[in-house]
């Protein structure tokens, strides 16, 4: 049993977005997300759903040949 304040801890998520278009474009984008574990909506104890905190239109798509 380890004893971890959930205010010390600050996790990340990353996962990456690969559209493809029907022009047969391919485009790619790196997204890292902090999320905070004890909102209003819920907490990560309660198995609600947590909420992001950053700004996702900061994450630009770019274009792979």
């Amino acid at each position: 049993n380890i004893d971890i304040n959930l205010e010390e801890l600050s996790p990340k998520i990353s996962f990456m977005i690969h559209i493809k278009n029907n022009l047969d474009e391919e485009y790619i984008c790196n997204v890292l997300c902090d999320f905070d574990l004890e909102t209003s909506e819920g907490s990560i104890k309660s198995g609600y759903i947590i909420q992001i905190t950053n700004d996702l239109s900061q994450y630009n798509f770019f274009r792979i040949k």
